[in-house]
């Protein structure tokens, strides 16, 4: 699983996530999820709800599509934050959501609130909050008048779960990005909050290290000898000992011969220019400056110096290079 490098918390969250839903679905245990005020805490006072209420999903829709979220949009969220932090900000955001839920409940009963579904939603919903503020669009479309990024494809992901459940689900959604803005402001003090270091280390070392993502060696812009050259070269080769036997040949025949390799240096060359077409290859290819590797090298010090040149490569800006190297190493 090398799209998980560099990310063990977000690979354990979606394997726990993932299997817990599926024991609950399997043995037929739903109903122990939601959270309900009336009557599970108001008269049966079942108030362990409120710590199981988010541990799974009840139905195979929701865990698609929150797996999915999770694989897109919570990896780069870790990248970016760092395996300890991001573990802190998952327990902080899951108990600041679970006790906005409860307050939602008992002040919104009276208007006919009483349901809360089950499943991490708020902590999907407070890391789409961290993608939306920490990670930039790469580019911008427009579909029948309406700006759009590429991010939009997340939000659109996320929003079926948003009206499975109506209201309960519109409000886990809403206390989830209110969760996510709180952690970002200065009004609480949850940025410096730090779970204890051998959590993650546990955690790392039960899920397994994810091997980097294979990237094909690419030469520097300058270094890679001329296709066209080889080509002659490798034709010239094949045709010496025709011309050994055949010493006695016409000038005419050396002529003819001279043309065949002039056609084949430009049938080459052609060749050359749509090979690059396809691969994005080209000989003038933009040479990062040591500024750019230094800036984001600063920024992703997992990342390989290779990886870096290679986003940098691709991209016309330094935030097209961080937004490549944030979802494109997977």
């Amino acid at each position: 699983m090398s799209g998980f490098q560099n990310a063990p918390v977000t690979k354990g969250l979606m394997i726990a996530t993932g299997a817990l839903s599926l024991i609950v679905g399997l043995a037929d245990v739903r109903y122990y999820f939601h959270l309900q005020l009336s009557p599970h805490i108001s008269r049966d006072h079942q108030y362990w709800r409120l710590l199981t209420n988010q541990l799974a999903f009840t139905n195979s829709s929701e865990l698609l599509l929150g797996q999915i979220i999770l694989y897109n949009v919570a990896v780069g969220i870790e990248r970016t934050f760092g395996s300890h932090k991001y573990f802190s900000f998952l327990i902080a955001a899951s108990l600041v959501s679970t006790l906005l839920n409860f307050s939602c409940l008992l002040g919104f009963y009276r208007f006919g609130l009483n349901y809360i579904p089950a499943g991490p939603i708020p902590i999907l919903f407070a890391i789409l909050y961290q993608y939306e503020r920490v990670v930039p669009s790469a580019y911008n479309f427009r579909i029948l008048g309406i700006t759009m990024s590429n991010k939009s494809f997340t939000y659109l992901t996320a929003f079926p779960i948003t009206i499975s459940h109506m209201p309960g689900s519109m409000l886990v959604a809403l206390t989830g990005l209110a969760t996510g803005a709180l952690y970002r402001s200065d009004i609480t003090n949850l940025k410096s909050y730090r779970a204890p270091a051998w959590v993650t280390s546990a955690i790392s070392s039960l899920v397994g290290a994810s091997r980097p993502p294979h990237i094909p060696r690419r030469a520097m812009p300058g270094e890679r000898p001329p296709f066209a050259t080889e080509q002659v070269l490798t034709r010239r080769r094949v045709n010496e000992p025709r011309e050994e036997e055949n010493g006695g040949r016409t000038d005419t025949n050396a002529a003819a011969g001279a043309e065949r390799s002039v056609t084949g240096s430009s049938s080459g060359s052609v060749m050359r220019e749509w090979v690059d077409e396809l691969t994005g290859r080209r000989d003038g290819a933009r040479v990062p400056t040591a500024t750019e590797i230094a800036e984001l090298t600063s920024v992703f010090p997992h990342a390989s110096r290779e990886e870096i040149i290679a986003a940098l490569q691709r991209s016309q800006t330094v935030d097209q290079a961080a937004s490549i190297l944030l979802t494109g190493s997977s």
